[in-house]
């Protein structure tokens, strides 16, 4: 760009993965090739949520709701744009000026991109020029709320539905009856799901297979005008994964082990936001044939967290007066324990947008499309039907969280 050879917005040690309360060093580059006369330069930290009426790219749409976690602006070189004074010169040559901000430790949604709004995160930087346009770069990042699903025994126990239903007339025929059961409530993205379920076929219809189906289920909230003070939501359900379990012959008992269901990069379950809430669920869905015959669908509510399952600390013997001990997932000095699995950060299944907004200019010194990062379990074995036994009983033996939330540190 003229002068102007590159300039961008560089993290400490490449890092694109914060949480609340973390401090972001980095530095803006600049490189130029001759003189350059400026006000200054400075960089900006936003953090938003907003929601849209439509769906797509969001750079030209009319905002329906929104929410303000961050604005901050730091002057790195020259004056700010209120001083006055004599303007700086940069000759030729590359620049590096550092910055730092410290994150607010509370009430930061993690970085979602959704189909009708986001929660996002950024850096901009401006080269402040007299009587001429801006030179700006942007650089968003993934900030990450922290849900340990660990921190709720209730989410670490099995989660078990029942349904039944009738085909046809009860007097010539029995119900269809269906009990899942998922190894526990709460997982992190990497890690698999397993199911079983036990049915009883009394219906007479045949059962063209079973199928298990994760869902992301976004809830958008709409302000319909500043002054009207209507809200109404919007619903968006993306299938996430699934697997299939082919023809189930004959009636009576059957005893299914489905294939464990790994979870994909996701964001975690999120209500800590007012514009856009995230939940999930796992649906199993037993196809039934026949004459006006309809599906058996058992729902199962799950949580996603940003923090892996660790499995409870058993000591090698028990006094029997002595209560049950659970140690914290982290030793002294911050350094984790042997046994507790340390996620990477992978990116979104979704993949990548596009985060050039209506403050963008077409000309911007940076890549526009921006992928989240959501910590990911690499190496996960779902636990033996002994060692899920064990664990259960040790997460009943906790207090439970009687409010029913994840709670956060």
């Amino acid at each position: 760009m003229g002068k102007v050879d590159f300039f961008r917005v560089v993290f400490q040690g490449d890092k694109s993965t914060f949480f609340p309360g973390e401090v972001i060093y980095g530095n803006v580059n600049v490189k130029v090739n001759s003189e350059l006369k400026l006000r200054g330069i400075r960089v900006e930290f936003h953090g938003e949520a907003k929601v849209f009426l439509s769906g797509g790219d969001h750079s030209r749409k009319r905002s329906a709701n929104s929410e303000e976690y961050i604005n901050l602006v730091a002057t790195l070189y020259g004056k700010a744009p209120e001083q006055s004074g004599e303007n700086p010169v940069l000759g030729p040559g590359e620049y590096s000026f550092p910055f730092q901000f410290h994150m607010p430790g509370d009430n930061l949604p993690t970085s979602v991109e959704g189909n009708f709004g986001h929660v996002r995160y950024w850096l901009k930087a401006f080269i402040d020029r007299p009587w001429r346009f801006d030179i700006t770069t942007k650089s968003v990042f993934t900030v990450i709320e922290r849900v340990d699903i660990n921190l709720t025994p209730g989410l670490l126990q099995p989660c078990q539905v029942e349904k039944e239903q009738q085909y046809g007339f009860a007097c010539f025929s029995g119900p269809l009856s269906a009990t899942v059961q998922t190894d526990r409530g709460g997982y992190c993205p990497g890690e698999s799901i397993a199911f079983s379920a036990f049915i009883n076929n009394q219906s007479g219809c045949r059962l063209n297979g079973a199928e298990i189906v994760l869902h992301q289920i976004s809830v958008y909230t709409i302000k319909s005008g500043l002054t009207s003070g209507k809200i109404s939501a919007k619903r968006a359900i993306k299938t996430v994964a699934s697997q299939k379990r082919e023809e189930i012959r004959g009636v009576g008992d059957h005893h299914l082990e489905m294939l464990p269901l790994r979870i994909p990069s996701l964001p975690p379950t999120m209500s800590s936001c007012s514009c856009i809430k995230i939940s999930y669920e796992a649906k199993f869905i037993l196809h039934v044939s026949g004459w006006r015959a309809k599906d058996l669908v058992l729902s199962v509510p799950l949580t996603i967290g940003s923090v892996p399952y660790q499995p409870p600390f058993l000591p090698t013997s028990l006094e029997p007066s002595a209560p049950p001990l659970s140690p914290p997932p982290y030793s002294e000095g911050g350094q984790p324990c042997p046994s507790v699995v340390l996620p990477s950060y992978t990116e979104c299944v979704y993949g990548g947008v596009s985060v050039r907004d209506e403050n963008d200019s077409n000309d911007m010194m940076s890549d526009s499309t921006f992928t989240p990062m959501y910590p990911f379990v690499s190496y996960y074995e779902v636990p033996s039907a002994a060692s899920q036994d064990s664990a259960a009983a040790s997460a009943a033996r906790q207090p439970q969280d009687s409010s029913g939330k994840v709670p956060l540190p």
